[in-house]
């Protein structure tokens, strides 16, 4: 017959792996889309935006001076609005940093799983798992110059949206 400390040690046995396999769930946060917003921000392009008018001044274009629009003003401002070059300019951030997190060294990890015991009475018993990455044959290297290439694919493709 089981004893009643063995009865409540069972729950808490169950209960901590309960509440252990809840611990690495991921959550969704859904984040709307809000078409009222894109209008707004489509509607809110202007030639008068203060924004618009830095990056035309840092272009070397002085909009005081002139009094008509020029192709070449206009192409700056086409470049200015263009979404393309915002997803370029994303890209190539998000090469920039994976070129950064490829030079790091993996972190050991350690971790409780049940483990099946058919020596003891108490068949399932919880077992520590040590993880210690040891990285041969040079990968890192390889690691590193692939990120050195994605991240050379991206500057390229945001000079070719530019």
């Amino acid at each position: 017959m089981d004893s009643p400390g063995r009865a409540v040690s069972a729950v808490g046995n169950c209960l901590f792996l309960l509440i252990l396999s809840f611990t690495g769930c991921a959550r969704f946060h859904s984040l709307p889309i809000s078409p009222e917003e894109t209008a707004q921000s489509f509607e809110s392009r202007s030639l008068t935006n203060a924004d618009l008018q830095a990056f035309l001044a840092a272009n070397h274009v002085d909009i005081h001076a002139k009094t008509q629009w020029d192709l070449n003003m206009l192409t700056l401002v086409a470049f200015y609005y263009q979404p393309d070059l915002a997803v370029a300019r994303a890209d190539f951030a998000i090469a920039q940093a994976a070129r950064v997190t490829a030079g790091q060294r993996p972190n050991p990890s350690v971790s409780l799983a049940p483990e099946y015991d058919t020596t003891s009475p108490p068949p399932w018993i919880f077992g520590v798992n040590w993880d210690v990455p040891i990285e041969t044959a040079g990968k890192r290297g390889h690691r590193l110059e692939q990120a050195r290439l994605l991240s050379d694919a991206a500057l390229t493709r945001f000079h070719c949206a530019a």
